[in-house]
């Protein structure tokens, strides 16, 4: 059993909701981007609980999507909420982490920023780019970035952690940019907010403006 797990078990039954930020995102920024194309298949990444594309600004779009997620605790709330899509446990992480299809979009579902090795984040970003639709697929990234007024108790200045092995990772604009090109994507759009903050801890529901500020990418794989 892996700390993820541990976390999903020890919230017990939770009024799940697909996170408004990310919807909106998709929504606004990725769907009716001139660079997306007709999208067909989805692979979602650290799902938890329940899809993104419940969400009532992306269940009109009837896609199904395959969730992916560590905890096998969470993938079995999935299946007890009859949640839409295909659920599956699976470590994004892992070499042998494999889809059987390409797909159109890949999404992260807040994982990345939860991957404080940076081992893990290129062994992440190799599976997207494994499973990606060469030239016309796109991968979708919501993460968080770090701004001057940022105050986070805990919070590593040296390593951009907060919250130890199993908390986030809160990057440096630059940083953020480095590692996606590094890994072989190209970016189409990078947009660091000024106005919207993420929460970079559990147990709290509103976001503070001492908080991580939002990072959100459109990436699309150009094979050499």
């Amino acid at each position: 059993m892996n700390s993820y797990d541990e976390a999903y078990q020890k919230l017990g039954s939770i009024d799940w909701q697909p996170a408004d930020s990310l919807a909106s995102f998709l929504r606004t920024e990725v769907f009716e981007h001139s660079r997306v194309g007709d999208i067909k298949t989805v692979l979602e990444l650290g799902c938890g609980v329940g899809s993104v594309f419940e969400s009532p600004e992306l269940s009109p779009l009837g896609l199904n999507p395959v969730c992916v997620d560590i905890s096998e605790t969470a993938i079995t709330r999935a299946g007890e909420r009859k949640a839409s899509g295909e659920y599956m446990v699976a470590d994004a992480t892992s070499p042998e982490f494999f889809v059987p299809t390409m797909f159109d979009l890949i999404v992260d579902s807040h994982l990345f920023h939860c991957l404080t090795r940076p081992s893990a984040r290129e062994a992440y970003l190799a599976n997207i780019i494994k499973h990606l639709k060469p030239e016309t697929g796109c991968f979708a990234l919501e993460t968080m970035v770090s701004h001057k007024k940022m105050d986070i108790p805990g919070f590593d200045k040296l390593t951009g952690i907060v919250g130890g092995e199993f908390g986030r990772k809160v990057f440096e604009p630059l940083e953020l940019e480095q590692e996606l090109l590094k890994s072989g994507l190209r970016i189409e759009f990078l947009i660091f907010t000024s106005g919207l903050n993420i929460i970079p801890v559990s147990g709290r529901d509103e976001a503070f403006i001492t908080d991580p500020q939002i990072a959100r990418a459109l990436c699309s794989f150009k094979p050499a």
